[in-house]
């Protein structure tokens, strides 16, 4: 029997969303509103020692618009890791073999947020590969639905420093959970 192990090495953060290229201000219907999002991760993934394991990523992202239409967002993760012999491993260094070269190596690795339509959307680059969060608001901006998804450079896996800055491979990526809520007023309580 494999023994689970629950992690909360979450990355938990609030950020003042807008300073990245391409960002285009929230439609006045967002002024004052707070978006939650959540969603699950289920990876199969190996580490540069080759090392394969599986997690279960649970994704919480809070999105507030103020009056004046700047975007605040604070996020947070919590992995349910099973062997626990990896995890006490993924906390050390990068060690030997801890550089995966690819296309992506030398590009403007980082996170953009913008507006399209009536969709918000977040891209995510890795070191190979990204990840996009797309959340659609109905037409009052009153209710939303999110779609994530993962994209890799051709055969190439997708790279990525996972919670504790270790480079790993995505072998497989299966989303769920998906869930979407909009509401009044500033979920930071501020």
């Amino acid at each position: 029997m494999r023994k689970f192990i629950q992690s909360l090495f979450g990355t938990v953060s609030l950020l003042l969303v807008g300073a990245g290229t391409g960002f285009a201000a929230a439609p006045a219907a967002l002024y004052n509103k707070s978006i939650m999002v959540t969603w699950s991760e289920s990876r199969d993934m190996k580490d540069v020692d080759n090392r394969a394991s599986h997690r279960v990523v649970h994704r919480t992202m809070g999105i507030y618009v103020s009056a004046a239409g700047r975007m605040f967002t604070q996020k947070s993760a919590a992995a349910v890791v099973r062997n626990s012999r990896w995890v006490a491993q993924s906390a050390s260094s990068h060690g030997p073999g801890g550089s995966i070269r690819t296309s992506n190596a030398q590009a403007d690795r980082g996170r953009e947020v913008r507006m399209v339509g009536r969709s918000l959307v977040e891209t995510v680059k890795f070191d190979s590969g990204a990840r996009r969060v797309e959340i659609k608001f109905d037409e009052g901006f009153r209710a939303c639905t999110v779609h994530v998804i993962y994209g890799k450079e051709g055969d190439t896996p997708i790279i990525s420093r996972g919670m504790t800055t270790r480079l790993h491979a995505l072998t497989s990526v299966d989303i769920g959970g998906q869930s979407c809520s909009v509401s009044d007023g500033n979920m930071f309580g501020q």
